[in-house]
């Protein structure tokens, strides 16, 4: 086997270990409009009919509205051509989805009026709640989730060798120019992504592949009429998948009428015009044909012919398409997670801008006069600007849908993904230079990095279910706090070596009802975190959230579940050091009233302390003294200032060792006599960072009126 083609099989096995590792880690309905699909799926299984035309009469305009949407219907409210829905219906009928109805709960965000948040927190991502036994093993709904998705996959592999075989149509003698193509998809991590939930999304771009690969080829080889009319047959079966399939009748069209001309230029030549109008016109028919009955059905039924009527009349559209919708889209063709609301750090963006910027300059370079775009052979010149043309009509088409739907969401671009990658590709290898040829094998290391790392830095965070089947962990520390139908059974706060800047990390393990008592909350309970000092009135920071999240909040707990509870509290640089902090818990209903801890009334659980370290400067003007106090205690230095007819006094202390117990500071203010004027004692910096929590080489600032 060439090296080539064994570079092809290397890069598919990482497409499929990557696809399947999001497919793992993305939950039950969030892929996007995968709720949408299912509830087509099963209507089809379960009534073996296509579900009926219907128009909404509510907007997606508010949090309580968007509830309703996505909630489960019968009939289904999705409305989309037929066929991906009754293939995957042939493929599920002997699995139940019996649990559809029940498992599919859109998260409480919705109906407080609030959606799921857009950015790289993981809180808020999940558009549904996520009930205990999502797995093939007890879900009806999950084994034929899982089943599809594995479809999906296969699709996604399928427009990866398709789009393989164009660029080798294409250029038979750049091979590595074809794996080129195939790495920058396999490790776009949207692309992969988008492959691997229930929707017919990948039925469309392997149609869409497929039919690419098949008018280039038959392109190259003066392909026959009827050779065109199997043509036809896919593109039709493309429109049968998804209305954007649309597009390729006039891009496949135009490719039959070309390929009557081969490496001539256009002409006059009358036989030659016959032949393309032939094969035009034999390829418009079939995909006339055999896609064009669902749309004359709409047409005639329902005076709305594409079909999309009861999708823009429950959307709120986009005022306008500017900058900021431009940038949406660019980033959620590359990496915007879920239902694009995960989004990435900036270093994963990074390559792909860098990657665009270099392209599109060098597709100018090539096309400018005396650029490598004339050197191409004909058909190569036909089948770029064919590309090209493709791509520029998915846009036009992309822009009006997400004008009218206010989605714009860059995967929505990837039926032309191949012919985007072969653009960037060609694009790319127009530069020359040997330092840029190395710069852009540097940037496709880092791309490579990107599309493994984003998995776990990114989905696995949003996703990561609170519910434990298997109950306390090992490594937690076991407590037994009581409150009200809830109680806390342990947890693990990493709070080692603090310092400005950083995060405490906390797991609090809840178990649902009281001791003795089988009950679940049965409410949205509150849960606040505070971190603080000394002072408990003084916050620090704080974390307050529904108890669970919102992928298992507490209103869907059963009888004795465990549930881990996570906070990341970041200690601002306004924050004292060096000091103590402690962790104080509370817990509210849905009238946030606060719920009472044990039987003594507290409403406030308090955790820690901790130690924060950080560095203290002594200023110049101080004078220094270096005075030993016992083993372990040093006076650095002390400063002091009088303001009316208070003196104020800085005491600097440095740690030398370790001091067991907790020190008293006395500062007396002395006459000429020797007589007591003023005294100000008490624990070093109002006891916020006792002696005994010294570590050597802390320096603690105190200060005394």
């Amino acid at each position: 086997m060439s090296g080539h083609r064994v570079a092809l099989c290397v890069l598919l096995g990482l497409y499929a270990a990557l696809a399947c590792l999001v497919a793992l880690t993305t939950p039950l309905f969030e892929s996007p409009d995968e709720s949408s699909h299912l509830q087509v799926i099963d209507f089809i299984r379960r009534e073996r009919r296509l579900p009926p035309y219907q128009v909404p009469t509510v907007r997606a305009s508010t949090g309580p509205s968007m509830a309703w949407l996505i909630s489960y219907h019968d009939p289904p409210l999705y409305y989309a051509p037929p066929l991906y829905h009754t293939l995957a219906a042939l493929l599920t009928s002997q699995i139940p989805m019996d649990d559809l109805s029940e498992r599919l709960i859109p998260s409480p965000s919705w109906e407080q009026g609030y959606s799921p948040s857009r950015g790289t927190d993981p809180w808020n991502k999940n558009v549904f709640v996520h009930l205990p036994g999502e797995t093939v093993t007890e879900s009806g709904t999950a084994r034929a989730t899982a089943v599809l998705r594995s479809v999906s996959i296969l699709l996604g592999a399928g427009v990866i060798v398709f789009t393989y075989g164009a660029v080798i149509t294409v250029w038979p003698q750049r091979p590595w120019m074809a794996v080129a193509v195939v790495l920058w998809l396999v490790c776009n991590p949207q692309f992969v992504a988008s492959h691997t939930g229930v929707s017919n999304d990948p039925l469309t771009n392997a149609l869409f592949g497929a039919s690419m690969l098949l008018m280039l080829y038959q392109m190259r080889s003066d392909a026959s009429w009827l050779h065109w009319t199997g043509s036809g047959i896919v593109v039709g079966l493309a429109m049968l998948t998804k209305q954007s399939a649309l597009m390729l009748l006039p891009i496949v069209g135009l490719g039959a009428f070309l390929s009557a001309y081969g490496e001539r230029g256009l002409s006059r030549d009358v036989n030659s015009a016959k032949r393309g109008l032939t094969r035009a016109t034999a390829f418009s028919v079939a995909a006339i044909l055999v896609g064009g009955g669902w749309y004359l059905m709409n047409l005639t039924g329902y005076g709305d012919a594409l079909g999309t009527r009861p999708h823009f009349d429950i959307q709120v559209p986009l005022a306008n398409f500017g900058w900021r919708e431009a940038w949406h889209t660019l980033q959620s063709y590359w990496a915007a997670f879920g239902w694009a609301l995960i989004t990435a750090p900036w270093w994963a963006y990074a390559p792909w801008c860098i990657a665009i910027g270099l392209a599109v300059s060098g597709l100018a370079k090539a096309l400018l006069p005396g650029g490598s775009y004339r050197t191409e052979s004909v058909f190569s010149r036909r089948a770029l600007g064919l590309l090209a043309l493709v791509f520029a009509m998915n846009c036009v088409a992309f822009v009006r849908w997400a004008s009218a739907t206010g989605a714009p969401y860059g995967r929505l671009l990837f039926p032309t993904a191949g012919a985007v990658t072969v653009l960037l590709v060609w694009g790319l290898a127009q530069w020359r230079s040997v330092w840029v040829r190395r710069s852009l094998l540097g940037l496709a290391g880092w791309v490579g990095l990107v599309a493994l790392l984003l998995p776990w830095v990114s989905l696995r965070p949003a996703f990561r279910s609170p519910y434990r089947s298997e109950g306390l962990p090992a490594s937690a520390t076991i407590v037994e706090v009581q409150a009200e139908h809830v109680r806390l059974v342990g947890y693990e706060i990493d709070a080692d070596a603090l310092v400005r800047g950083d995060r405490l990390a906390a797991v609090l393990y809840w178990r649902s009802g009281m001791e003795g008592e089988s009950r679940s909350p049965g409410e949205l309970l509150s849960f606040s975190a505070q971190l603080r000092g000394i002072d408990p009135t003084r916050r620090i920071a704080d974390d307050t959230r529904w108890l669970g999240g919102t992928l298992y909040p507490s209103a869907y707990w059963r009888a004795e579940d465990v549930v881990a509870h996570r906070v990341a509290l970041e200690i601002p640089e306004w924050a004292p050091v060096p000091a103590l902090v402690w962790l104080d818990l509370k817990l509210l209903d849905e009238s946030n009233v606060l719920l009472t801890y044990g039987t003594g009334g507290e409403d406030t659980l308090s955790l820690g302390p901790w130690r924060v370290r950080g560095v203290v400067a002594i200023p110049d003007q101080a004078v220094r003294l270096g005075a030993r106090l016992g083993p372990g205690i040093e006076l650095a230095a002390y400063d002091m200032a009088l303001e009316g007819n208070r003196l104020l006094i800085d005491l600097y202390w440095r740690a030398v060792g370790i001091t067991e117990g907790d020190a008293t500071v006395f500062v007396h203010l002395l006459n000429d006599a020797g007589d007591l004027v003023a005294q100000d004692d008490g624990q070093p910096a109002e006891g916020a960072y006792p002696t005994s929590w010294w570590l050597e080489g802390d320096v603690v600032r105190d200060r005394h009126e």
